[in-house]
């Protein structure tokens, strides 16, 4: 397949680039420069577009005529609290996505985000209420709400993968597991943290990538999915656990942090949806 990706510099479009190309696919990307992206392995065989999301043109799309994209491009994170993402990269996303259903593309998979749930508990499936508490999240369920309407007037079919806590090889080395496992094999004696009573659903990238795989192999498949593990964990036992397989003896200092206060205490993804088409892809 030939596959155009945005947001090809990030945690889950690097590892994704990387399944494609070993699936022999043919992979281009929207980048604004080559700076970030020229250490991966891959860079070399994938064809570059050096533009802004929205310095995308018709004449491109037209040019690359890919079979499928992966919209993953998503600017001014982890800040999901500033307005800039109603003001400035709202109006941006529906840009570039209404270019892509005015061209005829048939399927376009985009990257949601749990945190269009809001602050609801407990187990979360796909038909629960979205109640965002976040500029991101608010702007997240208005760019889902267009791709619905885009379906409707351009007959462009999507896939939503709204995404839970995502650890793993690439990711921004702020986020908590990087920084822990820098933590460990710098040698330092403590790991500060928030008190780490709050469940979280961590879900690896390696298994979101092969989520993300799954449309390859099934071209009926449409509308929104949890990409999560389907389990809770509280944070400071996902941190114990990674010490222990480390056979580190780090220690934590716990309250450091404040827990977000957009961030509900306990909740995860129901993945039931998804894993329907596991057993599936597994026959």
């Amino acid at each position: 397949m030939r596959i155009l990706i945005t947001g090809a510099s990030g945690f889950i479009g690097s590892n994704l680039i990387s399944a494609l190309l070993n699936q022999n696919h043919e992979v281009f990307a929207i980048v604004r420069s080559k700076e970030k992206i020229i250490n991966y392995d891959w860079s070399n065989k994938v064809k570059f577009i050096i533009k802004d999301l929205n310095g995308f043109e018709k004449a491109d799309l037209k040019n690359i005529n890919p079979d499928l994209i992966y919209h993953l491009a998503w600017s001014n994170l982890p800040n999901y609290e500033d307005p800039v993402h109603i003001e400035k990269n709202l109006p941006e996303q529906i840009s570039f996505l209404r270019m892509v259903a005015e061209s005829g593309l048939k399927k376009i998979i985009v990257a949601g985000s749990c945190l269009e749930y809001g602050l609801k508990e407990g187990l979360l499936n796909e038909e629960n209420p979205l109640q965002p508490t976040t500029f991101y999240g608010l702007a997240k369920i208005s760019v889902l709400s267009m791709l619905k309407f885009f379906k409707h007037e351009f007959n462009l079919d999507f896939l939503w993968f709204r995404i839970f806590y995502v650890y793993g090889d690439n990711q921004n080395q702020r986020s908590l597991y990087p920084s822990l496992i820098r933590a460990i094999q710098n040698g330092e004696s403590v790991f500060k943290m928030s008190h780490g009573n709050q469940m979280r659903d961590f879900i690896h990238i390696n298994d979101v990538i092969k989520y993300f795989l799954y449309p390859l192999s099934n071209i009926n498949m449409s509308g929104v999915f949890n990409i999560s593990s389907g389990r809770s964990i509280k944070v400071k036992d996902f941190v114990n656990n990674i010490i222990n397989s480390y056979g580190s003896d780090i220690k934590i200092e716990f309250d450091h942090y404040d827990v977000p206060s957009y961030e509900p205490m306990n909740f995860w993804g129901d993945n039931m949806k998804i894993k329907e088409l596991e057993k599936l892809n597994n026959l």
